[in-house]
C-alpha cells in the first residue's frame, strides 16, 4: 500500500495516554511485575518459597504482594503458620494486557531507531549531493533554489559535511608595510583603522593575517575599542552629526573613562559617549 504525501504529512494526533493504554503502573517497579509474573500459572505458592524463587528480601516482597493483592490481582490464605499467594483472574487479564502493551511500546521503539537511522543516511546522502554540486562550480543560492531550501540551510549542511567553502565577492587587500610597522611601533589598532581609514574589525583581522602580533585587548585599548563602536554607532543613528573621537568632551569621557567596573557605571559611561559623540 503506498502512502501519499498528504497522508505522511496528517498528524498522528496520538496522545500520552494513547501510547500508555494497557501499562498498569501496579506492575511498577520492574520488581511487582516479576512477582506477578511468578503467579502467572494461578497456582498456590507459599511465601518463604516465593523468597527463595525470587532472591529478593521480606520488605520489598511483601511490599510487592501487598500492592498487587490492593488492586485484587492477587489473594492468599493461611495454612497454619504459612501464607500462600496466587494470581486473581483480574490479575491474570491486567498482566496479560501490561505485556501486550509494554510489546507494542517496544516495538515502536525500534521502528523509531532505525527510522533514526535510515534518515541519518538520508541526510548524509543530501550532503553529499549538496557537496558534489558545489565543488562541481555551483553557487549556494543556485543549489538553495533546486533543491527548495534556504541559503543559510544550505550553507550550513555543506559547513557540516566539511566543505570549504569559496570566498565571495573580491579579495580583501592584506595589510600594508606601513600598517603593520605603525601598530609594531606602538599604535593601538583603533589608531591604525583610523589611519588608514579602517573599521576597527578589519584593521584587526589585516593584522592578526599579516602576523603583526596583536596584542592583547586590555586597559586603553579596550576603552578606545569602545569609543570607536560609540561612535560609529552615533553616525549611522546621526548621519548629519560629523563624529570625530577623541576631541572635546568626548575625548575627555575617553580619558576619564567609567567611574568604576561595574556593569551599571560602564553601561552609563557609554550613554554619555554616545551622546557626546552626536554633539
Amino acid at each position: 500500500m503506498s502512502i501519499t504525501k498528504t497522508e505522511m504529512e496528517k498528524p498522528v494526533g496520538l496522545t500520552q495516554s494513547d501510547y500508555a493504554s494497557g501499562i498498569d503502573p501496579a506492575f511498577f517497579p520492574p520488581l511487582h511485575l516479576l512477582i506477578a509474573a511468578t503467579f502467572m500459572d494461578r497456582t498456590w505458592h507459599e511465601y518463604a518459597s516465593l523468597r527463595v524463587a525470587m532472591h529478593t528480601g521480606a520488605e520489598h516482597l511483601s511490599g510487592g504482594l501487598a500492592k498487587l493483592r490492593a488492586r485484587g490481582y492477587l489473594e492468599y490464605k493461611r495454612i497454619g503458620q504459612h501464607t500462600h499467594w496466587r494470581m486473581t483472574r483480574l490479575g491474570e487479564e491486567k498482566l496479560a494486557e501490561h505485556l501486550d502493551a509494554t510489546r507494542r511500546i517496544f516495538v515502536m521503539a525500534e521502528e523509531l531507531r532505525a527510522a533514526s537511522h535510515r534518515i541519518s543516511i538520508d541526510l548524509n546522502d543530501i550532503g553529499k549531493k549538496l557537496a558534489r554540486d558545489y565543488r562541481a562550480g555551483a553557487t549556494i543560492t543556485q543549489i538553495a533554489e533546486v533543491r527548495n531550501m534556504t541559503y543559510y540551510g544550505t550553507r550550513l549542511r555543506l559547513l557540516r559535511y566539511g566543505v570549504q567553502l569559496r570566498q565571495t565577492g573580491p579579495a580583501a587587500a592584506p595589510a600594508s608595510r606601513g600598517m603593520v610597522r605603525q601598530y609594531r611601533k606602538g599604535a593601538s589598532i583603533t589608531e591604525v583603522a583610523e589611519e588608514q581609514g579602517l573599521t576597527y574589525g578589519t584593521a584587526r583581522r589585516k593584522l592578526i593575517k599579516a602576523r603583526a602580533g596583536v596584542r592583547p585587548q586590555g586597559g586603553r585599548g579596550t576603552a578606545q575599542t569602545k569609543i570607536v563602536v560609540a561612535t560609529g554607532y552615533a553616525q549611522q543613528r546621526w548621519p548629519a552629526a560629523m563624529v570625530r573621537p577623541r576631541s572635546g568632551r568626548l575625548q575627555a569621557l575617553v580619558d576619564a573613562g567609567p567611574r568604576d567596573r561595574s556593569r551599571e557605571a560602564l553601561s552609563e559611561w557609554v550613554g554619555e559617549v554616545l551622546v557626546a559623540a552626536a554633539e
